[in-house]
C-alpha cells in the first residue's frame, strides 16, 4: 500500500488538532514502537477540554517557575559515553499549545500566512 503525503495546511483546524494530538507528533525522535503516548494525550484532551489555561494552574505556581515540568531524556547513540539530551514536553502544556495553535481563528491566521 502506498501512502501519499498530505500537507497539514490542507487540514481544517479540527483535523489539525487531531493530527497534533497523535503520539507520533508529540515526540520528534525515534522511540521503540511500544512507547505510545496516545492514551496519555487522549486523557489530557478529555480532562482539560476547553478549560482556560489559568484555571488549570495551582495558585501562585506557574509552569515557567518549575524546573522539572518537562521530562529530560538522555539518549546514548553509539553505546559509549556520548549522550544526546532530548526533552519530552509535559502533555498538559503540549495540549494547551496545540489547542491554542489549532483554535479556529489562529488556524485561519496560519493558513493566511502560508
Amino acid at each position: 500500500m502506498v501512502k501519499t503525503a498530505k500537507n497539514i495546511l490542507a487540514l481544517n483546524h479540527e483535523e489539525a488538532m487531531d493530527f497534533f494530538m497523535k503520539s507520533e507528533q508529540y515526540h520528534g525522535f525515534e522511540l521503540p514502537e511500544y512507547f505510545t503516548f496516545d492514551k496519555v494525550l487522549k486523557y489530557v484532551r478529555e480532562k482539560v477540554e476547553n478549560t482556560p489555561y489559568e484555571e488549570c494552574l495551582q495558585e501562585s505556581v506557574s509552569p515557567e517557575s518549575l524546573s522539572d515540568v518537562n521530562l529530560d531524556i538522555l539518549l546514548n547513540k553509539d553505546g559509549h559515553y556520548a549522550v544526546r539530551p532530548i526533552i519530552l514536553a509535559n502533555p498538559f502544556l503540549y495540549y494547551f499549545l496545540v489547542r491554542e495553535v489549532c483554535c479556529e481563528n489562529n488556524w485561519q491566521v496560519i493558513l493566511a500566512k502560508a
